[in-house]
Formats: C-alpha cells, sequence, structure tokens
C-alpha cells in the first residue's frame, strides 16, 4: 500500500512539474517531453568552419586629414570588448511579413529564449553580469566567433522554410571615448547597460538599425536583422539536422568618429570614437550633422545593411566534404574565401553571404555539403574600401569579402562521408583576385 501511495505520489509531482513548465514556457506539454530533431548553430563568421584567427588590429574608417584618426591610434582586438543580447530568434515559411498579418499567424516561435553574449563579467563598480554569466556568456561568444554556440530550439515541421529573423535587442562594443572641445580624447567614456548592469561602452544598435535609403521604421536592419528567400528544408523522418545561422561580424570590426553628434540622446552635441561593424556596403559620414532627406534621421547614424546573415540546414549523416588542394590563381592582400553556393545559383557578394565557405588556406576543406548535389566554387576577396572622395580599390581595405571569382562549377558530392578533392582553377576560370 505504501508503494502504491509512494507510485501516486511521485506521479502527481511529475504532473505539477510538466503544468508549471507549461505555465513557464507557454509551450504544450507534451513538446518538451519528446527529444527535439533540431539543433540549432549560431556562429558570428563568413565561415561555415575553419573561420581565420582574429585579425590583430582593427580596421581604422577614412578622416580628413586634418582631423584626428580614430582613437588617435591604431586599436587591437585584444582591447576590444563586446556585448551581444539576442531576444530571440523567429522561423516563417512566408516570404516577406505584411503589414497587417498577426505575428503569431505568420511566424514559428521556436527559439524564445534570451542569449546574452559578453566579454566579461565583471561591470561597474565591482558588479557582476550575473544572466549573462548564468549563460556562459563569455564561452559564447568565443565559440560564436569560432564553430559556433548551441542556441535552445523547439522542433520545426518537416517543410520548407523562407524566412528567418534575428531579434538583437544590445549591440555595445568598447572601448570608446569621448573629445573635448579642443577635439582631445578625455578618459570619459560613454555608459551603457547590459544586463541591468553599466558599463563603460557603447551600444551601437541605432547606427545599424537603418540605412539612408530606408524611408521609414517599417524595415529595421537589425532588429529585426533577417533574410528571406532562404529555401530551409526540415527533412521528413526521425533523423537529426542542423539549421546553422551565420551573422558576418568576424574581422570586420572597424574604429569609427563620430563628430559633433548628439551621442547619448540627452541634447549635447559630443564627439567620439567607438568600434563597430565596417561601413563596406552603406558609406558612414562621420562628420555629416544634416538629417537624411528620405527618413529624417543624422546621415551618420545609418550603416544599417552592413551586417549580413544567413542560414542552411543539413543532416549529419548525409553529408560531405569539398576540399580544394591546390589553387593556380592569385589572391588580393587581404584574407580571401572559398564560397560555395549550389550550381546554377546566383551569387552576389554584397547581397547574400554564400551557402557555405571556409579560409583560403591550403589545403582548404568545406565540410557538412548535403550530398546528390552540385556545387559551384568562388574565390571572394576584400578589394575596395569607402573614402571621403569615393571607392578606393588600391590601399586600405574594409575586411569585407565584395569581389567574386568563378574557379569551379558543377562540384558533385553525392556519398555521405565522401571527400571531393579538386584543384583550382578549372575550366576557362582563372581564380585570381584583382
Amino acid at each position: 500500500m505504501k508503494h502504491i501511495k509512494s507510485i501516486k505520489f511521485t506521479l502527481a509531482l511529475i504532473v505539477s512539474a510538466i503544468l508549471l513548465l507549461q505555465f513557464c514556457t507557454n509551450e504544450p506539454i507534451l513538446s518538451q517531453l519528446v527529444n527535439s530533431r533540431i539543433k540549432m548553430i549560431v556562429k558570428g563568421t563568413y565561415e561555415s568552419n575553419s573561420p581565420y584567427a582574429h585579425r590583430a588590429t582593427l580596421y581604422e574608417d577614412d578622416y580628413d586629414s586634418g582631423d584626428l584618426q580614430p582613437f588617435n591610434r591604431a586599436i587591437n582586438f585584444s582591447e576590444m570588448k563586446m556585448y551581444l543580447d539576442i531576444a530571440e530568434i523567429r522561423i516563417a515559411t512566408g516570404n516577406g511579413f505584411t503589414t497587417g498579418t498577426q505575428a503569431e499567424d505568420y511566424w514559428d516561435f521556436f527559439a524564445r529564449d534570451r542569449i546574452l553574449l559578453c566579454s566579461e563579467y565583471t561591470a561597474l563598480q565591482s558588479k557582476e553580469l550575473d544572466t549573462c554569466k548564468e549563460n556562459e556568456g563569455v564561452t559564447k561568444l568565443t565559440s560564436f566567433f569560432e564553430e559556433g554556440f548551441s542556441y535552445p530550439v523547439l522542433d520545426l515541421a518537416a517543410t520548407t522554410y523562407q524566412h528567418l529573423a534575428i531579434y538583437i535587442r544590445k549591440f555595445i562594443t568598447s572601448p570608446s571615448s569621448f573629445y573635448d572641445d579642443a577635439m582631445v580624447l578625455t578618459t570619459t567614456s560613454p555608459k551603457a547597460k547590459f544586463d541591468q548592469r553599466q558599463l563603460n561602452a557603447l551600444d551601437i544598435a541605432k547606427f545599424y538599425q537603418y540605412n539612408p535609403t530606408e524611408t521609414s521604421d517599417l524595415n529595421p536592419k537589425l532588429f529585426p536583422l533577417e533574410k528571406t528567400g532562404l529555401s530551409l528544408v526540415v527533412p521528413p523522418g526521425d533523423e537529426s539536422y542542423v539549421l546553422e545561422v551565420r551573422i558576418f561580424m568576424k574581422n570586420l570590426f572597424m574604429t569609427h568618429n563620430q563628430s559633433d553628434k548628439n551621442i547619448t540622446g540627452d541634447g549635447i552635441a559630443q564627439s567620439i570614437s567607438y568600434i563597430g561593424i565596417s561601413d563596406w556596403l552603406y558609406n558612414y559620414s562621420y562628420k555629416d550633422t544634416s538629417s537624411s532627406p528620405t527618413n529624417g534621421r543624422l546621415v551618420s547614424d545609418q550603416m544599417g545593411g552592413n551586417i549580413l546573415m544567413t542560414a542552411r540546414i543539413y543532416e549529419p549523416k548525409k553529408v560531405a566534404t569539398i576540399t580544394i588542394t591546390s589553387d593556380g590563381g592569385t589572391s588580393a592582400p587581404s584574407s580571401p574565401y572559398y564560397a560555395l553556393v549550389e550550381t546554377g545559383t546566383t551569387f552576389t557578394p554584397t547581397a547574400n553571404l554564400p551557402l557555405a565557405a571556409t579560409q583560403a588556406t591550403l589545403p582548404a576543406s568545406i565540410i557538412n555539403l548535403p550530398t546528390n548535389k552540385s556545387y559551384d566554387v568562388y574565390k571572394t576577396c576584400d578589394s575596395s574600401f569607402y573614402t571621403l572622395s569615393g571607392i578606393d580599390t588600391t590601399n586600405n581595405k574594409d575586411g569585407f569579402p565584395e569581389t567574386s571569382v568563378l574557379c569551379a562549377t558543377n562540384i558533385s558530392v553525392t556519398s555521405p562521408g565522401e571527400t571531393v578533392s579538386i584543384t583550382l582553377p578549372q575550366g576557362t576560370a582563372t581564380c585570381s583576385c584583382p
């Protein structure tokens, strides 16, 4: 009798725990008791595997010869700190959210956990970033710039998804420093709030929310950072699969200046140096205090679109590898990449990240490629830089590989576990960057 009572009591505890779990997460009761097939990996790299090491010295934005360069000196990556607050990630079968549609009717809210990434756990006044520490945010940030970190998700129905959106609430960097009236850098830093604590840092999210071509608030570029036309096919069956998401940030960091702007929102114009993503697509007019004629925002506050994102799906048991063993072409002085797209896909490097990529260091292997498909191989290189007078193709670079050359076509992979070795270039391609 005691044994039966014990079983009943245990079952009551389990049911209570399940009901509490549903109340806390607002998810169906049984969905959290079933093993999920999906694993989502989030990366901050251009490469889908084997990324380059961090560039030792950050890129510097252009400036008039009579002005100070950002920070008055080069900034090393080892000095930089970064704090990223990701509110959630959504996915949809549709190819674009339209006004009037209910969010719950359009989106699949499959990744609602808030994730914090941070360079360190210490804030001002020796306080700790408690949530980031519980999140293991330092480890996650390191993984973000390498082979990615695992983001908690619920499984998805077996169908094709076109639209992915990442809601980046805060994007904070340091060092950052004000100038005084004589344009001399001071020891005073802007303050930013992260994980309910104050930091000597600057939240740069607003600079990447819009660009000068946007005419309204309906097309933000960071909250959310989104991509349509992805054709992400969740396979039927019971086999596990990986949803890989890449946000290109690594080796794109650049020091910028702001000149006589209302940085802190207090109505006071100040000048500042800070770290952000390079202005490879939308040029950063740091001295332009005017408002954009299209949307009324400060021209210098608009670099939205300089952060690209993509995603792909693969089944770990059904993938192969393409290895490039030699390359007869040439590369630009900056670090080039080998990039793959499915054969027949139009690849525009300034609009889309490639399906998969790796650093162009021989031998170079691109892994986790779905089988029974053919791929085209490109080399992508950084060959230009925005200056005050226009695009410079001879001197400084900004880290983004906007130039692409086709090196080989129709490289087929057929068997799981297969490695296809190729030499470049093939056919009439030159595989040489300008």
